[in-house]
């Protein structure tokens, strides 16, 4: 049932990962982008930006934008609600925003001068199916029956996240992008009759697409000691000493049908890395289930918050207990490229290159060049037909109280 999470997901007997360092050839050959538009398209850019609160680096994401004009901007982590979106500062865009107080927080920004019709199909996941629903909630109450009550804040009853996602993580809508002016003119007399007619129903309804913007759960602390509990001082399940044989047994039973590893001697998997794990399940339900069946190209762009290879962390070692690279999170990502999903900066510079989108604030990692490759685009097939190019601007990190994170921009050719 649910541990084909943690099959090798269509890899039939190959053992490698996605966190081997092996060769891969590029998707496609090495020639100057814009000479993979095909005759009549037009280049279409898509960006992605953890922004980092966007109240806070309004200054630096309009400047950005003035300065690149992207047609979407897809931003993640807005830390404010919906409607406090500072929309007055991007006069030029169309704001479709899903926020939450203080935390998460995504919007998708459409340029009003570029023919652009949105449409917000979903601003949640599909829901847990009710077997793994009642097994994530008999987790939550092991780990509150050796005496684990999480923390408040963010990740404050748990198992309310699993029940109704109470974070705003998500947002997919579905765009429909009119001809250039003037490309509806009649088609040529030597044009061919399905040509015209293919052209003709492309300038009365535009092209079309699905476009997903994540910002998916960080996942950390991976484990929790099950000596030195973690307990809300509120709580009436304060116990003292070690969990029984027979508690951790169950911990990991309950793990294994969820998809966990067995965890580290003394440990526990947290909730919040069970709950990344399955968001990242139900964002492939909903690939599964909505994206592949409605017949659309689609892209999914955001803040994965997973490193592919470890030559996408600058010192992999260092993070070996980071969520970001754990075989679940790996396994889970992996699984999108077995719905014939692809990770399209990869698939344009292939290993050993990276090309880091995070910096942490603290300690000098930008001048010391200590990033992270998490930001990323996985396209449908009939999307990744259409790639011009995908690059990161590592300038704008460098500006003066820019956001961790640092623009990636996708260009796509869309029908004129």
């Amino acid at each position: 049932m649910f541990a084909i999470a943690r099959s090798r997901l269509a890899l039939g007997e190959q053992e490698q990962t996605l966190w081997d360092d092996v060769d891969t050839p590029p998707l496609f050959p090495a020639v100057d982008p814009l000479q993979r538009l095909v005759h009549g398209g037009r280049a279409f850019t898509v960006a992605t930006y953890n922004t980092n609160s966007i109240r806070a680096r309004v200054d630096r994401a309009t400047e950005w934008v003035n300065e690149h004009t992207p047609d979407i901007l897809m931003m993640q982590e807005l830390k404010c609600l919906a409607e406090d979106f500072p929309r007055d500062r991007f006069p030029a865009y169309d704001v479709y925003a899903v926020g939450q107080q203080t935390y998460n927080g995504v919007a998708v920004l459409c340029r009003k001068d570029r023919g652009i019709t949105a449409r917000v199909r979903a601003t949640t996941l599909p829901s847990l199916p009710p077997a793994v629903l009642r097994l994530a909630l008999d987790y939550v109450a092991a780990l509150e029956g050796i005496g684990f009550v999480q923390k408040k804040g963010l990740y404050a009853q748990m198992a309310d996240h699993f029940v109704a996602d109470p974070q705003a993580r998500f947002i997919d809508v579905e765009l429909a992008i009119a001809p250039a002016p003037g490309d509806n003119q009649q088609a040529d007399d030597h044009q061919a009759d399905d040509q015209h007619a293919a052209k003709k129903a492309h300038a009365q309804e535009g092209w079309r697409m699905r476009l997903c913007n994540i910002y998916l759960p960080n996942g950390n602390p991976v484990y929790v000691t099950t000596d030195n509990h973690r307990v809300d001082e509120n709580s009436d399940a304060n116990q003292q000493g070690a969990a029984s044989a027979e508690q951790l047994a169950e911990i990991c039973r309950l793990g294994t049908a969820l998809g966990l590893t067995t965890p580290k001697p003394g440990t526990v998997h947290s909730l919040t890395f069970l709950y990344k794990c399955l968001w990242m399940a139900r964002l492939r339900t909903h690939v599964e289930e909505t994206l592949l069946p409605s017949g659309l190209p689609f892209a999914i762009g955001g803040d994965f918050n997973v490193a592919p290879h470890a030559v996408d962390i600058f010192d992999a070692d260092r993070f070996k207990d980071d969520a970001i690279c754990q075989q679940e999170s790996l396994d889970w990502y992996q699984s999108l490229a077995a719905l014939g999903l692809t990770e399209i900066w990869r698939a344009l510079n292939p290993l050993p290159q990276t090309a880091f989108t995070y910096w942490d604030y603290r300690g000098g990692a930008f001048s010391r060049g200590e990033g992270l490759r998490i930001d990323h685009f996985q396209l449908s097939p009939s999307c990744a037909d259409r790639v011009v190019d995908c690059s990161v601007d590592i300038e704008a990190r460098a500006r003066e109280r820019a956001s961790d994170h640092t623009p990636v921009v996708l260009t796509l050719d869309v029908p004129a």
